[in-house]
């Protein structure tokens, strides 16, 4: 997203104590502000690539105000 920041992209298969299985979508950031690293994370169930789309678009706005704030 910017120079100070990195994103980490992510599809986990999840097995739930019924054996059902579920995939999340994810990203992970991190961003540079006031000299730390802030981490965050962001998931959706993982429908198609759809939910890729919006997973990016959720977590770059997410990043867009954290950043923001910041200035």
């Amino acid at each position: 997203y910017s120079g100070d920041s990195f994103t980490c992209v992510a599809l986990i298969e999840y097995t739930t104590p019924d054996a059902s299985k579920l995939i999340m979508a994810m990203t992970v950031n991190g961003v540079l502000l006031q000299n730390r690293i802030v981490w965050m994370a962001y998931y959706l169930k993982y429908e198609g690539e759809d939910t890729l789309v919006q997973l990016k678009g959720a977590s770059d706005n997410i990043l867009s105000k954290v950043i923001s704030a910041d200035n």
